[in-house]
């Protein structure tokens, strides 16, 4: 149920009625596990082109001019695309990748902008998880890994920027409708995730840092 705090801004209600969904979501994206191989690290490459290629094709129909100018600026694609070209140069090859489930619906600015939070929050995970693929597969200089270094030490004035956005345009009574939005994205991406791991033997096995 959701829950509207005294002096509490949009960012900071939506961090707190999504947290228990943001900590489901990453306990099972398997990137972390210990013996994580690179065929299976081309797989989430592959399942994470599928799901922002879903998501992107829909920016032109974006019902507000801004988010769209916003949304085109930062498409995930071509870094993944980035990224499977020089897991493809070294003979990497993914295992199955599972249909995805659908995205919500984006036909509102409230829905856009609940997708965006999800999307631009996981760049600022994506600072922690870059380390840590450079320490397990040695991967140097965004070489395999730009989806997840982004803008390096700009991600988080770009992150900044976003949520500045967002108390702009977010009136307070819509407030309740964007926490939906933002929740039932969170919850595209949690499907998606566990359809990578049920749908192959190579993802049920194996321990989490």
């Amino acid at each position: 149920m959701f829950e509207e705090k005294d002096g509490e801004g949009v960012m900071m209600t939506l961090r707190r009625e999504t947290q228990s969904l943001h900590l489901d979501t990453e306990r099972v994206f398997p990137l972390m596990r210990k013996d994580l191989n690179l065929s299976q690290y081309r797989t989430i490459l592959e399942l994470l082109s599928v799901m922002h290629t879903r998501v992107e094709e829909s920016i032109p129909e974006c019902p507000s001019e801004r988010l769209r100018t916003f949304a085109d600026m930062r498409r995930r694609t071509p870094a993944l695309d980035k990224d499977r070209e020089y897991l493809s140069s070294l003979g990497v090859v993914s295992l199955s990748v599972p249909i995805v489930p659908p995205p919500p619906s984006l036909s509102t600015e409230l829905a856009w902008i609940g997708m965006l939070y999800v999307s631009e929050g996981s760049r600022l995970g994506g600072i922690y998880l870059s380390g840590h693929l450079e320490k397990h597969f040695k991967f140097s200089n965004g070489m395999g890994y730009s989806y997840f270094s982004g803008s390096g030490r700009r991600t988080k004035a770009e992150w900044s920027d976003f949520c500045s956005m967002c108390e702009e345009m977010v009136a307070p009574a819509d407030v309740s409708r964007l926490t939906l939005a933002a929740k039932d994205s969170f919850q595209w991406h949690l499907k998606c995730f566990q359809t990578l791991l049920q749908s192959d033997g190579a993802f049920t096995t194996g321990v989490l840092v």
